[in-house]
């Protein structure tokens, strides 16, 4: 192999020659000159382009994260507006490789991290939480769940505020379909 193809300082990189961070170009071998001109070049030819929506498949890997199905209504959602919030509610979406920074913050994350913090303040009670999931933040510290103990009519799990201050939880609709078209939801 000869030295200087990407593979060569690709390789390199990981034997810690002080290759360049950014595109792996060895100090010296910049394109730009240096590294400083090399990171505005970087920041200005990346695609800015947002992928709005997401694919079926990253959703299945989400679901098997998180161990249960999401309800239909709320995936349809999802791909063609994963990423997106409801005015100034927050959305969870899922994790997506095409647009990882966008979508880090994903349904599964909230629920590892997020969610599992809050649930400590209620360790001392009796009340069971295991069968919600947060999908949505309400700028309080509230979440809108989904709470896979109840099924509405159309036999998904019912939308339910649950409340950071008290634990307590009141069922908003009766799937995220009637959630998105619900009247007066903030947002």
């Amino acid at each position: 192999m000869m030295a200087g193809t990407e593979l060569d300082i690709r390789a390199g990189t990981r034997a810690g020659n002080g290759a360049c961070r950014l595109c792996f170009f060895r100090q010296g071998e910049h394109p730009h000159g240096n590294t400083s001109v090399h990171v505005r070049h970087w920041r200005k030819t990346r695609s800015k382009t947002r992928v709005i929506g997401t694919t079926t498949d990253a959703i299945q890997e989400e679901e098997k994260k998180l161990g249960r199905t999401l309800p239909k209504s709320f995936s349809d959602w999802l791909l063609s507006n994963n990423g997106k919030s409801l005015g100034s509610l927050t959305i969870f979406p899922v994790l997506d490789a095409r647009d990882p920074r966008k979508t880090w913050e994903s349904i599964y994350h909230h629920f590892k991290k997020d969610w599992q913090e809050w649930l400590k303040n209620f360790s001392d009670t009796s009340t069971d939480f295991s069968k919600l999931l947060p999908f949505a933040e309400f700028g309080t510290g509230d979440y809108y769940c989904f709470n896979y103990a109840v099924k509405g009519q159309t036999g998904e799990p019912v939308v339910v505020l649950w409340s950071h201050e008290t634990g307590e939880i009141d069922q908003v609709a009766e799937s995220f379909a009637a959630f998105l078209v619900m009247p007066g939801r903030p947002g």
